[in-house]
């Protein structure tokens, strides 16, 4: 099974504008040697379009976005013209985040929109964990509620390293405990401490972090990676201290020393 190297674009979101500035960052991205992004469709294109532009660069998108709510067709159609089978939707809505039941009735919500995606053009739908999801309630959080009210068939997950870690979680774990019935997409992203951001003693201020300069157990999430399958190994920053894509290299660079 083939593994790409992923760039998520809201990295570089600052650096595109346009249609040709979209190129720009693919030439970038394809230079650094990733082989494949995440979130780069643009609205202004049609999707027979933004295909054309990903293979003169080499690059295969990983999912499409879009929203659940009404006609799904124009999305299944752009989902199959990209040819991906993996539909990102946003976070929690705010007030379902503070209750077990209104984690339970977002699943919900997740299954009956990923039954009509899957059997209208065979897609899932994929989520992107936060912190808030590992908010905990006696004993169970809400992201253990959302694996297990949610058919795997329908719903898969992007684990996201970094804000499993500001949860107070393992990634490793829970990359193993999707095991692939969840999905095949991993955010890779760093964790670290900026200590010149404590406002007392035992203030503690997070910043994202390059791959390998921050804190996160690197190899353990890269054998869990591997164990499970997974097939993008997707780079985000959401804040870079300076180009973001000289960030993007800093980290293409430590993933292949761990290996990929």
């Amino acid at each position: 099974m083939k593994h790409y190297k992923a760039a998520q674009m809201y990295t570089v979101r600052n650096a595109v504008s346009d249609v040709n500035s979209l190129k720009e960052a693919f030439a970038k991205i394809t230079e650094i040697g990733y082989d494949a992004v995440q979130g780069g469709f643009r609205h202004d294109l049609e999707a027979e379009e933004y295909v054309d532009i990903l293979n003169a660069y080499g690059l295969k998108d990983c999912s499409v976005y879009g929203n659940l709510d009404g006609d799904l067709a124009p999305l299944i159609k752009r989902a199959k013209v990209i040819g991906v089978t993996e539909v990102g939707i946003g976070t929690i809505p705010a007030e379902l985040q503070t209750s077990p039941e209104g984690f339970k009735q977002f699943a919900q919500k997740l299954n009956d929109a990923g039954k009509r995606l899957f059997e209208a053009g065979g897609l899932s739908i994929n989520y992107h964990n936060h912190a808030v999801e590992f908010a905990s309630f006696g004993g169970i959080n809400g992201m253990d509620i959302l694996f297990e009210e949610t058919n795997p068939q329908y719903v898969h997950f992007t684990l996201d390293t970094h804000w499993v870690t500001c949860g107070g979680q393992s990634p490793a774990k829970w990359i193993r405990r999707a095991a692939g019935k969840r999905g095949a997409l991993v955010h890779f992203k760093d964790y670290a401490i900026n200590p010149a951001g404590a406002e007392h003693f035992e203030g503690v201020s997070k910043r994202w972090a390059e791959i390998g300069q921050g804190n996160i157990e690197w190899e353990d999430v890269v054998q869990a990676c591997k164990d499970t399958n997974m097939v993008f190994y997707i780079v985000e920053q959401d804040t870079c201290p300076g180009c973001p894509f000289d960030s993007l290299k800093i980290s293409f660079d430590k993933l292949v020393d761990l290996g990929l």
